[in-house]
């Protein structure tokens, strides 16, 4: 969900919607000018910051179990006014030097998408590129206000994920036509923040909603060149591009309670060991 909504900042940001990565959050929610907890430093927050999960809010998601009542992802949910949560949370660190996964931040995406362009997230999806794609049956639910959930629950077939993942192979082309700008693709394939050590997020880089594998992770240990960038579901769902061996894989599955890496080895030692041997 959250990559997809990434490559929709993409689009909007060709189309002139979206003035840049630099525009601060303020601009884009003047009716918010009034927050709980006010810091300064909630002022510097931009666009870029959002994308690669640096705002700098205090945010406990990845620790607490979804389960959990006080995971601030479900505190958001059941709040009256979801984009109103995210922008009172007190700020932990300085916006863009800390990687903590926040999605709250990617449901923000879904409130500036429909302030600059006048159409809802999904509604923005279906003309400028799922249609493009011929991608025809999907499941996007609703957030607070009638803003579309773009923090999670987009579903659609395997086929149509594996479409995706081939866009961003062809670094932005579907057939003929260039639907997310290819300097949009780079930047937001690219590591944009790196995960702090002895955190959950040590092994990994972040860029704009897709995330990358550090070189010493043992998932691309043994590949010519670590260039891999993936779109990661909770449970298991996943698109990975390999560029360097023109790989596209993809992934439903279910595993809450069981360990991710699992499906990383799986990938290593039957996908990766297949097409470099």
């Amino acid at each position: 969900t959250k990559s997809f909504t990434s490559a929709l900042i993409g689009i909007a940001i060709r189309q002139g919607s979206i003035t840049g990565i630099e525009t601060t959050l303020q601009e884009f929610f003047p009716q918010y000018l009034t927050v709980e907890n006010p810091d300064p430093r909630k002022t510097e927050i931009t666009l870029h910051d959002v994308l690669s999960m640096s705002a700098g809010y205090q945010w406990d998601e990845m620790i607490r179990h979804y389960s959990d009542p006080q995971n601030d992802a479900i505190r958001m949910t059941r709040s009256d006014d979801w984009v109103k949560f995210v922008l009172d949370q007190p700020m932990r660190d300085d916006p863009g030097v800390r990687l903590e996964y926040n999605s709250g931040c990617s449901l923000l995406l879904s409130a500036i998408l429909q302030e600059t362009t006048g159409q809802s997230a999904e509604d923005y999806a279906a003309i400028n590129l799922f249609g493009p794609m011929g991608i025809d049956n999907w499941s996007w639910p609703l957030a607070t206000g009638e803003l579309t959930g773009t923090h999670w629950g987009l579903s659609m077939t395997r086929r149509d994920m594996a479409r995706f993942g081939q866009l961003y192979l062809d670094g932005g082309r579907w057939q003929d036509k260039q639907i997310i700008p290819d300097f949009w693709v780079e930047a937001s394939t690219g590591e944009q923040i790196t995960g702090d050590r002895g955190t959950l997020y040590a092994s990994y880089g972040y860029g704009y909603q897709w995330w990358r594998f550090r070189d010493f992770d043992p998932t691309v240990s043994n590949l010519k060149d670590n260039d891999v960038f993936f779109a990661y579901g909770d449970g298991g769902q996943l698109i990975m591009v390999v560029p360097h061996l023109g790989l596209v894989i993809v992934s439903t599955a279910n595993l809450v309670g069981e360990s991710y890496q699992l499906q990383f080895d799986l990938i290593r030692e039957h996908i990766f060991a297949a097409v470099t041997d």
